[in-house]
């Protein structure tokens, strides 16, 4: 992979919210339940398994950039730099939503929601979402994995 290039001009950006469950409303609307803050707490020995992990992922880059297919990523704490544990190939639309001449200020936006039931957890350590575009890895989100005992 690529490191990412600090001449270019693209511009993205991306962002994971981890949590319990997403659930569909009525209306288009979403809930997302049990939102994790900075870090997941584990509250017995590793290896154990979630029972369920949602992920809200959202990726905004230039209308100006060109479209090609991606591949999401999400590694698991123990996973190596080159290899996640969880990835899928993201298909390149075979049209744009966005017109190359939209304002500087309109991006192209994708959302990306999901539950992975179970969610296994071998050990302590970061679940890291990256899209990997053009053989470039992106980071889209990082939430920490401790363990620890309840203080309730």
């Amino acid at each position: 992979m690529k490191p990412p290039d600090a001449t270019a001009t693209q511009q993205f950006f991306g962002s994971t919210i981890f949590c319990d469950d997403i659930r569909s409303e009525l209306g288009k609307k979403f809930s997302l339940i049990g939102v994790y803050q900075h870090k997941i707490l584990v509250h017995a020995p590793f290896p154990v398994a979630l029972p369920k992990l949602g992920l809200w992922i959202t990726y905004q880059e230039d209308p100006r950039e060109p479209i090609s297919a991606m591949s999401l990523r999400i590694y698991i704490p123990g996973d190596p730099d080159d290899r996640a544990s969880i990835s899928a190939d993201i298909e390149k639309p075979k049209e744009d939503p966005v017109p190359l001449n939209a304002a500087p200020d309109v991006k192209r936006i994708l959302t990306f929601h999901f539950t992975i039931s179970p969610f296994p957890i071998n050990q302590a350590g970061k679940i890291k979402v990256r899209i990997v575009k053009n053989g470039e890895e992106r980071k889209l989100g990082t939430i920490e994995v401790v363990g620890g005992t309840s203080t309730a």
